[in-house]
């Protein structure tokens, strides 16, 4: 027999409520387990965000080429300012400055040396201020030829003074000169956009006698040419030779041009730039032995200059396209011009209207297509922008070029 137990209303109360208490706890810790189920199934529906391919490195460039920038005696005249200080920037127009900066590889070829402890002189010897090479660089210039027959005129000073003020630049390549025989032996290589690029530049002639062979690398120097180009083939993917050779104001071919072409080629060079005839001279392609081609440009003309021919002021900016495959091969390709004129007027006066040079004023380096009205200046042209365009065609020889309004 069971007891009855007698339970007060205060004992009742106590117990029910304990009871509700672990009722509300049941009831919480089932939300809960719920919760996390719930959680659980639509968060496994979710899907995995895809990672993200790497972006493929951009092994690609326009290199831009500029031909001889000669600081004449009416150039540097009309850079020098009032307080006695150069800008040679102002001589060159912000369209052209802005065109030429848009290639990642810019050549110029300076001729003169720029000696900081030399007077200035203009030709037949040149010295150039050292602001020279400063408005050169910030107009661009970053593989820079010092190679040319006006590169000994002050000398092994005027030579090492010259390399002193490109090293403070810091360009991604220098050649032509040297201080020492070390230096000679150096190869120049740099990387750029995952491509290493190898650089030398020789000359032909010399105005004045070398004091040292090393001074400046000779076309003439007895294995020279395969030496240095031979050690750049075994380590660039690119090499580049920048010649000074050729006849001065000829638009054809020395034999001696097509000779060293054909050696640069044969040791290995990627690209020929040459320089010297301060005019136009073909494009063309050499066939290598070891199957690739050499691009040859035998003359890119004048840059910043005072000199007095149509032909030497209406010039251009060289480019080609260089491209590292995914074989790791490089590609040369989009051989263009960009047509360029070189403004002057004599005195007050249109044209070649005075005989004495230090008359040339207004002195302006831009564009062929933003010089019309400069042309018409010049009535001793008798030209346009487009007869200058069928003559470039012409002096180029070769339908593969493009030759470019705007760039």
């Amino acid at each position: 027999m069971f007891k009855k137990i007698k339970l007060d209303s205060k004992k009742l109360a106590t117990i029910g409520l304990t009871a509700l208490i672990l009722l509300g706890s049941s009831l919480a810790l089932l939300a809960l387990k719920n919760s996390r189920k719930v959680q659980t199934v639509e968060s496994s529906s979710v899907a995995t965000p895809r990672k993200e391919e790497p972006k493929k490195e951009d092994t690609s460039f326009d290199f831009a080429m500029v031909g001889d920038m000669l600081p004449h005696d009416t150039v540097n005249q009309a850079a020098k300012q009032a307080d006695g200080s150069f800008d040679y920037l102002s001589l060159i127009s912000p369209e052209l400055q802005q065109s030429f900066k848009k290639s990642d590889l810019r050549f110029c070829n300076q001729e003169s040396p720029s000696a900081a402890q030399i007077s200035t002189q203009g030709y037949p010897a040149f010295n150039a201020p050292i602001k020279f090479p400063e408005d050169i660089s910030s107009f661009g210039c970053n593989l820079i030829s010092l190679g040319n027959n006006h590169a000994n005129d002050q000398g092994s000073a005027g030579i090492s003074q010259t390399l002193d003020e490109w090293d403070k630049l810091k360009p991604l390549g220098v050649s032509g000169v040297n201080r020492s025989a070390g230096q000679q032996s150096t190869d120049q290589i740099f990387e750029l956009k995952g491509i290493k690029v190898g650089y030398v530049s020789f000359n032909e002639v010399n105005n004045k006698t070398l004091q040292n062979a090393y001074n400046v690398n000779m076309l003439s120097s007895p294995g020279l040419i395969e030496k240095k180009i031979s050690n750049l083939r075994a380590k660039a993917d690119l090499v580049v030779v920048s010649v000074h050779w050729g006849k001065e104001d000829s638009h054809q071919l020395t034999s001696a041009q097509t000779k060293y072409a054909k050696q640069i080629s044969d040791a290995g060079a990627d690209i020929i730039i040459g320089t010297g005839p301060h005019v136009w001279q073909p494009y063309q392609t050499l066939d290598r032995p070891d199957g690739a081609k050499t691009h040859v440009f035998y003359s890119i003309g004048n840059g910043l200059n005072s000199q007095l021919t149509a032909d030497q002021l209406f010039s251009g900016v060289a480019i080609l396209n260089i491209k590292k495959g995914d074989d790791g091969k490089v590609q040369i390709t989009e051989p263009r011009v960009l047509p360029t004129y070189m403004h002057y007027v004599w005195g007050s006066s249109v044209g070649l209207s005075q005989a004495q040079l230090l008359s040339r004023t207004k002195l302006k380096y831009s564009t062929l297509q933003e010089s019309q009205d400069l042309i018409a200046q010049r009535n001793d042209f008798k030209t346009t922008a487009d007869q200058q365009i069928q003559n470039l065609t012409k002096y180029l020889d070769n339908p593969a070029v493009e030759l470019l309004q705007t760039y």
